[in-house]
């Protein structure tokens, strides 16, 4: 029996209310706390273990003067426009770039361990081909609890919320007034009022069939913003990873870009080292969206193996790769298998998304209260993110959210509660128990929003087959508005269906506008960059009076010259 009624529905109240609790939400609850405000965090999952941060390979960039001299936050900024297709904001990136090396020590204060050289001790940066610098700290342990679980312990007063799903936004005369949640374990509504929202609920991983990203990941921040009116920017900048291990292993298992900066190559069938053709210059060593697209387009022309391509390691030492990547080497050892004797084959998989809410050097989105963080925000990466850049821009804006967010909450009256949306999320859970809404299978919908994802706004794309995404997103929407999950127990699945369909539509709208190839979006039938036409952000938001996306082309602010 699923509950409806308001006797079902547990009423809190906090000054700060985060929804994620990955590395940026807990840097935000961190600030917050510090600020002597009430946290309540919320997740889907249990805070410090759940979302892409606590399963990431910890990877943490920033011009550490102490570890190389000859680097800086411009050149790291200059890297960071170049690899994002010069789409970036600048202010946001510049920010990031000159504050992560605070945040770095920050973290090493907190008890974050990364790796050091054994001999001198030092802090070791790695060498990806995306950075000039070699400019890539690891944790130690090359896990992401590694660093999450170190941040919820400096975040001591915070209250957890385990097991609860953002459901919408609340609004009172103020802007955003709280949130109205869904517990996945007794299916009761939470409603919980706030003086300020901050959002880190994470990417769009799961809207693709092979994904890096933990199954909780499934668009809800953008859904829910969206839904609220709030203008999102740069839906249509997908980022592949291109180097998962599909041979010998089970799960998943990323082969790291520092080992082609190490030697590492990539082959086709026939032997051939194909990087050559994509990237003469930076060859294997180039950004995630050429290696994605070289690799894809091996596989689907026919010259991949057993559905990817081989990794070579003749030409790097296979101590510098075991070093490089902990993980694989630890998997071979135990299997009793001998890395330089086994066809090791790589495939690209989802990863990250560039696109997000569009928010200031504050955090703050479009709405009033309401801020994101981490990976549901837009703007610091352009159309490409470039390796390990997402923990520490993550950091930098953690903080500078809270910091916001705490400020806007002292200077608030207590919000209220919006009863017109706690009424309507009671009804929507009434009407689950009606026979007459067609029951649906909630994992087929969530499958078919997957495959529609990849055929339309894969690697790469074209306009007609984008078309057809837009369209089977909008018929799933209209499906689950339709019905009902089969089984009460799936009422968290419907509603994460739901969100998953409607980021669909809108990451597909955005492509099929962008009529240009940049960075990670590539287009068959506009496969050149054109700077007269898309040197532009695509922002998009509801016309409320239509209840339809609105997209606009927003000029990009350069000032400076391009990354030709």
């Amino acid at each position: 029996m699923l509950n409806g009624g308001s006797s079902e529905t547990k009423q809190l109240e906090t000054d700060i209310l985060i929804a994620g609790a990955g590395l940026a939400a807990l840097r935000a609850a961190v600030e917050a706390q510090r600020a002597g405000q009430r946290v309540t965090m919320i997740t889907k999952g249990i805070a410090g273990r759940a979302g892409s941060s606590a399963i990431t390979s910890a990877g943490f960039t920033a011009a550490i003067r102490e570890a190389d001299p000859t680097d800086s936050p411009e050149l790291h900024y200059a890297d960071t426009i170049r690899g994002g297709g010069d789409v970036n904001d600048r202010t946001l990136a510049r920010i990031f770039c000159h504050e992560a090396p605070d945040r770095f020590w920050e973290m090493v204060e907190w008890g974050v361990e990364f790796d050091r050289d054994p001999d001198t001790g030092k802090y070791v940066q790695f060498k990806s081909g995306d950075h000039s610098k070699a400019r890539v700290a690891v944790c130690a342990t090359h896990k992401g609890t590694g660093m999450t679980l170190p941040l919820k312990q400096v975040a001591t007063s915070v209250e957890y919320l385990d097991r609860v799903m953002a459901l919408d936004l609340m609004f009172d005369g103020d802007g955003v007034s709280g949130i109205v949640g869904l517990d996945t374990q007794d299916l009761e509504l939470v409603v919980i009022r706030a003086r300020a929202v901050i959002l880190g609920t994470g990417g769009i991983g799961q809207l693709f069939p092979v994904t890096s990203n933990p199954n909780d990941v499934t668009g809800d921040g953008l859904a829910l913003a969206y839904r609220a009116g709030a203008i999102l920017r740069d839906l249509e900048f997908v980022q592949f990873y291109p180097w998962r291990l599909i041979s010998h292993v089970r799960s998943r298992m990323p082969v790291q870009p520092s080992s082609f900066a190490a030697g590492a190559i990539l082959r086709n069938a026939t032997g051939d080292r194909f990087m050559l053709g994509v990237d003469p210059e930076r060859k294997e060593a180039t950004t995630r969206d050429f290696a994605a697209r070289g690799i894809y387009t091996e596989i689907v022309e026919g010259r991949g193996i057993e559905g990817g391509v081989a990794l070579d390691l003749s030409e790097i030492p296979v101590e510098t790769f075991n070093r490089l990547n902990p993980r694989v080497a630890k998997f071979f050892e135990q299997k009793g298998l001998d890395l330089t004797r086994e066809q090791l084959i790589l495939a690209p998989e989802g990863h990250y998304h560039m696109g997000g809410l569009r928010v200031d050097e504050h955090a703050r989105s479009s709405l009033p209260h309401l801020y994101a963080v981490g990976e549901v925000a837009a703007g610091i990466h352009g159309g490409n993110r470039l390796d390990s850049n997402e923990i520490p821009s993550g950091q930098v804006f953690g903080r500078r959210g809270g910091i916001a967010a705490s400020a806007s909450a002292a200077d608030r009256p207590a919000p209220r509660i919006d009863t017109d949306r706690v009424r309507y999320w009671q009804a929507r859970l009434a009407d689950m128990q009606r026979d007459a809404a067609t029951p649906l299978d909630v994992k087929e919908i969530k499958n078919a929003v997957r495959d529609a994802m990849w055929r339309s706004v894969g690697i790469i794309r074209h306009g007609r087959t984008i078309e057809q995404g837009v369209d089977e997103a909008d018929e799933l929407a209209a499906r689950l508005a339709a019905g009902r999950p089969a089984d009460a127990g799936d009422l968290p699945e419907y509603f994460e269906a739901e969100n998953m369909a409607l980021v669909a539509s809108l990451v597909t709208r955005a492509a099929n506008l962008r009529t240009e190839s940049r960075s990670a979006h590539y287009r068959e039938d506009y496969p050149v960059r054109n700077d007269d036409e898309w040197l532009a952000n695509i922002d998009v938001c509801q016309n409320r009076a239509t209840d339809t996306p609105q997209l606009e082309k927003r000029p990009v602010k350069v000032e400076e010259p391009l990354n030709r």
